[in-house]
């Protein structure tokens, strides 16, 4: 019972306190980012502490997350850089968990495709930043292939893992057409909606277990 509760404590925070304050407010819009980025930290927290091991993993991801959410407003590839710090842990701490088997190259080369779609129809905002973009792309897709993968036991905590890594990779899809074209604050809601949620997805499918 306690790791539902914590669960709707922590997407409450995230989702309905959070997000709304970062969308609408100015001055302490980086404190709020930070802050519904963390509200997924006490979430890992309690599934490393049953899980042990590599589940340790995910809560350096999302530590590692928080920390990049205020480093890209300031220093751009260095927060860039710490996301993908962030992605490999979430990586190291899924494998733990799971078999490899052919879904997640597969998966993996189908987001691979849709990204490079995307990055090609970008390519003359991209400009000279196309290798880093591609790099990274290529390192939250694998991600997300792996998040897919938890759901090949079929129980509830994989598939929201499932879940979180395609939120994820949505998300980082709408970061990166944020930063290359005017979007307006209705794509910022969904932005950090989903990235926000990807977070909790990919705790709670550790929690949960």
């Amino acid at each position: 019972m306690f790791k539902w509760i914590l669960t709707a404590l922590c997407t409450l925070g995230s989702l309905c306190v959070c997000l709304p304050r970062y969308v609408e407010s100015r001055k302490t819009a980086l404190d709020w980012k930070f802050a519904g980025t963390a509200c997924a930290l006490p979430l890992a927290v309690y599934g490393a502490m049953h899980q042990g091991g590599r589940a340790w993993f995910c809560v350096a991801a999302i530590a590692l997350s928080s920390a990049a959410d205020v480093m890209l407003e300031k220093q751009f590839m260095i927060g860039m850089a710490l996301f993908a710090a962030a992605h490999v842990c979430f990586l190291v701490g899924m494998t733990g968990l799971q078999r490899l088997t052919a879904l997640q190259p597969i998966v993996w080369l189908v987001l691979l495709c849709i990204v490079a779609v995307l990055l090609y129809s970008w390519r003359r905002r991209i400009g000279s930043m196309m290798l880093p973009y591609a790099a990274y792309a290529a390192l939250v897709t694998l991600m997300g292939a792996f998040a897919v993968g938890m759901a090949a036991d079929r129980s509830l905590a994989g598939v929201i893992a499932a879940v979180g890594g395609l939120m994820f990779v949505a998300s980082d899809a709408l970061v990166c057409k944020g930063l290359v074209m005017h979007v307006d604050k209705t794509h910022h809601w969904i932005t950090m909606g989903l990235y926000y949620g990807a977070q909790l997805c990919l705790a709670a499918g550790c929690a949960l277990r």
